[in-house]
């Protein structure tokens, strides 16, 4: 099992993408239209946000679960022990904490765009009779949804005094379509193939990764199934 590197202007780009995506559930996406330097100009933003104290201001509404989510706010399923992060949920009818420029905005506008082009690749690739079982096509199911959020993660320096089992991110899958994210400014992300294995996903700066989610699997009837779980072990030598 390995997760496949896709060039986005390859004439077998669709073919590959969602051949990787079958057998592993992720890709990986060079050459694609998200600019590297928005990627890089929207992360130092948001590392300033991260590092003043101002950020608790803009403490999440847990009656609609945006804004800022605290160091070790959340963990995964079957998991007790926190995750060793913090992150922002940016929803388009929500807006951005003060100080930011609109580079958030253009991120996740063109994010949306490049992944209603993936759900496109996967669409043209699903055999035809459960493409007409879907209500409508899977980019409708994404474009312009209020439902859809730009999810921007931060992991603070480690203490060493971390709790015993702690990692950056626990294994799970997502719960949507897809996940489109940019690549990390640190290795760490791991998958896990159908015999229990787990392999680093290799991705550069300026590429972007994309994996199926449970709602994918459902609506395909399995035919996109989830042959593993991702974890993030940033810094793991750290926490052994």
């Amino acid at each position: 099992m390995y997760v496949q590197t896709v060039d986005f202007k390859s004439l077998h780009a669709s073919e590959n993408f969602v051949d990787s995506l079958r057998s592993t559930g992720f890709s990986v996406v060079k050459n694609h239209p998200v600019s590297p330097d928005l990627i890089c100009d929207t992360f130092r933003e948001w590392e300033k946000f991260f590092a003043g104290t101002e950020k608790h201001a803009y403490t999440f509404d847990p009656c609609v679960q945006a804004g800022y989510f605290p160091f070790k706010s959340e963990n995964a399923k079957g998991y007790t022990v926190k995750d060793l992060k913090e992150f922002y949920h940016y929803y388009t009818w929500h807006g951005l904490p003060d100080g930011l420029s609109q580079n958030t905005v253009h991120l996740y506008e063109i994010l949306e765009e490049v992944a209603c082009t993936f759900l496109g690749w996967i669409e043209e690739n699903t055999p035809q009779d459960l493409r007409e079982t879907f209500c409508m096509s899977l980019p409708d199911m994404a474009r312009h949804s209020r439902n859809s959020l730009l999810r921007i993660l931060h992991y603070p320096p480690l203490t060493e005094n971390e709790e015993e089992g702690a990692i950056r991110a626990h294994a799970h899958e997502d719960i949507n379509l897809i996940t489109v994210f940019p690549a990390a400014s640190t290795s760490g992300l791991q998958v896990r193939d159908l015999v229990g294995e787990w392999h680093d996903v290799q991705c550069e700066p300026g590429e972007v990764v994309i994996n199926a989610g449970d709602m994918l699997q459902m609506l395909t009837r399995r035919y996109y199934s989830l042959p593993g779980w991702v974890k993030t072990l940033a810094f793991r030598r750290r926490l052994q």
